[in-house]
């Protein structure tokens, strides 16, 4: 997954399944809404970060072996949406 289809599929998550502003959510983890907006256009969110901010959000991420076991998948219980790391 790209950071691009990363922040977008963070931006999804506020707005469709939450209803939340960047800003709020920026609050959540208290970050400034310019830093967490600067760090989804650029990709650098880290991880923890990301964590922390679906916790704040009733969400938990959770990393479950594939098939092939050479990837690992990042499942968000509450949401339709899996992201794919290689």
């Amino acid at each position: 997954m790209t950071a691009e289809e990363l922040a977008f599929e963070i931006r999804k998550l506020l707005l469709t399944a939450d209803n939340i502003s960047e800003t709020q959510a920026a609050k959540l983890i208290n970050m400034s809404q310019q830093n967490f907006s600067k760090k989804l256009r650029s990709g650098t969110l880290r991880y923890v970060e990301v964590v922390a901010l679906l916790d704040a959000l009733g969400y938990k991420a959770e990393w479950l072996p594939k098939e092939s076991c050479e990837k690992m998948v990042l499942r968000l219980s509450r949401y339709i949406t899996s992201f794919m790391f290689t």
